[in-house]
């Protein structure tokens, strides 16, 4: 499972944004992350005219009690739609690692790879 990129934001200034193309499973890394530090942006590159609702899930922790709240779900429609998501809460999502395990399925035929995820890490 890989990494995303962590973007950083500057206060005060501007910095170099990157999206990662997804797949089915996908990890950030938030280790050195202190708590609603970081959002994610996704968009949905899929064909608008298919309607290939990607749905992207942040798994809950499994070591913090917050995880019990669950998974986070958010639906982003097709043809270039995007959602900003967070701050996250690092009790609710980070994982014994350290990281946050972001899942991606797609409805009607479209793919994941069609899905990208830019993560910021907020200063």
């Amino acid at each position: 499972m890989a990494d995303l990129t962590n973007n950083s934001a500057v206060r005060n200034s501007s910095a170099t944004f990157t999206f990662d193309t997804c797949s089915a499973s996908q990890t950030i890394n938030a280790s050195a992350t202190q708590d609603q530090r970081w959002v994610a942006i996704v968009r949905n590159e899929n064909a608008a005219v298919a309607d290939q609702t990607a749905t992207v899930t942040f798994a809950p922790s499994d070591v913090y009690m917050a995880g019990v709240v669950g998974t986070l779900s958010v639906d982003v429609g097709s043809g270039n739609d995007m959602k900003i998501v967070g701050p996250f809460e690092s009790m609710r999502f980070k994982n014994s690692a350290g990281k946050i395990t972001v899942a991606v399925s797609c409805t009607l035929g479209g793919t994941a790879t069609s899905v990208k995820i830019g993560t910021v890490l907020l200063p």
